[in-house]
């Protein structure tokens, strides 16, 4: 019963790029390979800006053109996989008044509602689009439900490298090998400094004493987590010398 409408934004795309390179010259990169990748993530990412501030021109508008007052609001729905994986563009087409499942991971969707919705409200074509969902992860060593561990470890039990890493030894004690649980760790922790400003709205330069209350958590971590991964290390080679002993 919903209404949609198609709206193009190539033009827009093409002005947006015309501009730049009109003030700045050529925008193209003479690095071959790591250029046309950042000139990709680039353009997508301004596709993905442009589309949500057209969201928000419809939500303030649309309904004078129906004749009626008042504005609508921004719905958005990005669940917490894709979120976690950085796949998106901040200030993108993820921005909005109310994600309505950004709390949820794919898992949670696909038997939560849209398995329920395939037979309850009579939509088969949602068995396609759920035979069709590709699991994403923020690296090739880590699943989606990989992540969901590790960011419940992070978030519901306040762990960091090391201190996950000890979870895990014992929850993945059967799947992997000290030294896969150390590289799982490290991966995690290094897309989370990498995506964790991201995650944070504008902050404010914070002066101690002025202003509102600091967020929870910072917006920039070491790169190297020196400690907690040299620890981590240490703690992989003290099991495969104990390993050794034992069998011996």
């Amino acid at each position: 019963g919903s209404k949609h409408l198609t709206v193009a934004l190539d033009g827009g795309v093409a002005a947006v790029m015309e501009s730049f390179t009109a003030a700045s010259g050529s925008w193209t990169s003479s690095q071959e390979h790591s250029g046309i990748k950042q000139e990709q993530e680039t353009l997508n990412h301004l596709h993905s800006r442009l589309r949500m501030t057209m969201l928000y021109l419809f939500a303030q508008l649309r309904l004078r053109t129906l004749g009626r007052a008042g504005e609508l609001l921004v719905l958005t729905s990005n669940n917490t996989d894709n979120i976690l994986a950085g796949s998106w563009a901040k200030y993108g087409d993820t921005s909005a008044d109310v994600n309505l499942i950004g709390c949820f991971t794919e898992k949670e969707i696909e038997k939560a509602l849209l398995f329920w919705a395939k037979s309850k409200l009579d939509l088969p074509i949602l068995n396609d689009i759920i035979l069709s969902k590709v699991s994403k992860s923020s690296d090739r060593m880590l699943t989606c439900e990989e992540l969901a561990v590790m960011r419940k470890l992070q978030t519901m039990e306040y762990c960091g490298p090391y201190s996950m890493f000890g979870r895990l030894m014992y929850l993945w004690r059967d799947t992997y090998s000290p030294q896969e649980v150390g590289d799982k760790v490290k991966a995690f922790f290094r897309w989370y400094n990498h995506q964790r400003l991201k995650m944070a709205l504008t902050t404010h330069y914070y002066v101690i004493g002025n202003g509102p209350p600091d967020i929870d958590r910072p917006i920039f971590y070491s790169r190297t987590w020196s400690w907690q991964f040299t620890t981590i290390d240490r703690m992989v080679a003290e099991h495969g010398e104990n390993e050794k002993q034992s069998k011996a």
